[in-house]
């Protein structure tokens, strides 16, 4: 059978890792991800040649040119600007971003034994700057971002401010758990309204306003529809969004009064399409046990 493996290459595949090179795998990764997510200042006379690198390890002449702009937009922008490219990242490197795979590569070269050497100038590249456009006779050079903040999943997130920016922040992105939006949800979430969240047309974003604003406050603004009946105080509601999806809270009243007497509410997130709250109560305490949801009823409520 033809594997299209040259017979000389095949000599370079192994088959497993030695203690010694599986023990330097954590190494190489917390190298790369620092690389990844470094918010250092560039420094531009080692990014310079660094990117010298890259086009002589290609075997090509360097630039007679390298540009520095402080954000990828403006770059992107210059480059649409001179007609190089429509979308702006035609000719793109991706710098200190590329961490995610050039580490495997260093990994493989300097532990493995495998040649990657090739990739030489792109190691050093990501270690100096982030993006990075390359054309014949010019190059350009941006600077790595100032702020970056990602949440547990590595997803780009921050709860009070950008979750990416650059320089004095000229340029910078808000994000929530991976969910671009707009400034004011992140910066001023005051200014989400019940009109705003049901006016919203992405779905993704209408779920980080609901959390931003509460999502009783927004059910009980909006007069959500209440679903089925009650169960031992609960309350089933439901509303629909604009692209056919719906959002479904119980709103449960805690059993245990506060020292002042009141009982604080609670909005539990359950799944849609229940047809009351017992039902909405039981998908979301599952028990092996219980064979209809109909047979959900706590003894004791804590």
């Amino acid at each position: 059978m033809n594997t299209g493996i040259a017979e000389e290459d095949k000599q370079k595949i192994i088959d497993s890792l030695t203690p010694e090179q599986e023990a330097q795998l954590d190494v190489y990764y917390e190298r790369w991800l620092a690389i990844g997510m470094s918010t250092e200042p560039t420094d531009l006379e080692a990014a310079k040649a660094a990117l010298n690198l890259v086009y002589t390890s290609a075997e090509q002449e360097p630039p007679r040119e390298i540009l520095h702009f402080t954000n990828p937009m403006e770059a992107a922008e210059w480059e649409k600007g001179r007609g190089l490219s429509s979308s702006g990242v035609g000719s793109v490197i991706y710098g200190n971003h590329d961490a995610s795979w050039l580490g495997f590569y260093e990994y493989m070269h300097e532990v493995v034994g495998i040649d990657c050497s090739e990739l030489a100038g792109l190691w050093a590249l990501a270690r100096q700057c982030g993006w990075c456009w390359v054309y014949d006779d010019v190059a350009v050079i941006t600077d790595r971002p100032s702020v970056l903040h990602v949440d547990a999943e590595g997803n780009l997130h921050c709860e009070d401010g950008p979750a990416i920016a650059y320089g004095e922040g000229a340029f910078k992105l808000y994000f929530w758990h991976g969910v671009s939006v707009e400034e004011y949800i992140i910066e001023r979430p005051e200014e989400i309204t019940a009109d705003k969240i049901t006016t919203e047309r992405n779905a993704e974003v209408v779920r980080v306003m609901v959390d931003r604003y509460g999502a009783g406050k927004y059910l009980t603004e909006i007069n959500a529809t209440e679903v089925g009946a009650p169960f031992n105080g609960s309350q089933l509601y439901e509303a629909e969004f604009h692209d056919g999806t719906s959002i479904a809270r119980v709103r449960a009243i805690n059993s245990t009064p506060e020292p002042d007497g009141t009982s604080k509410i609670y909005w539990l997130k359950v799944p849609t399409g229940c047809s009351c709250a017992q039902e909405a109560l039981a998908r979301i305490h599952p028990d092996p046990f219980r064979k209809r949801w109909q047979d959900y009823g706590p003894s004791v409520e804590t």
